[in-house]
């Protein structure tokens, strides 16, 4: 865990985030909804929110916002993703796409891509660039 003030919680929410990923694939069969989402979450959270991502800043952002309240609704300097707040969220993200694709047949390639998303995504997670602040 390479970012600054990263813990347990926001290993649990990548692991979680990589299961709902390879949900959304399994679901819609196709990658672009998980990618797209994990981008817009991104980009959202640091370059309009400016709330830490991982426990990075981006120096350069829309709003200016500070977080006040205990660690576990606001993620302390982790930001959003080492909050319960997250995990109530991708839950219900769950729920969402549940309801509006059906499920579908797994084919072997839809696993394998499946599970090569989740391993990409633990990667990527911790081998992600900081911020300067």
């Amino acid at each position: 865990m390479g970012n600054p003030g990263e813990g347990w919680v926001g290993a649990l929410s990548v692991m979680l985030f990589g299961i709902f990923a390879s949900f959304t694939l399994q679901r819609t069969g196709n990658l672009w909804f998980a990618i797209g989402f994990h981008a817009a979450t991104d980009y959202a959270e640091t370059f309009i929110y400016s709330m830490p991502d991982s426990g990075m800043l981006a120096s350069v952002h829309l709003l200016d916002s500070n977080l006040h309240g205990p660690r576990w609704l606001t993620g302390g300097m982790i930001g959003p993703e080492g909050s319960m707040v997250d995990f109530a969220l991708l839950l219900a993200g769950f729920f969402v796409v549940a309801l509006i694709f059906p499920e579908r047949k797994l084919s072997l390639w839809s696993l394998s891509l499946s599970l090569l998303l989740k391993f990409v995504l633990v990667v990527a997670s911790a081998l992600r660039p900081r911020f300067r602040s």
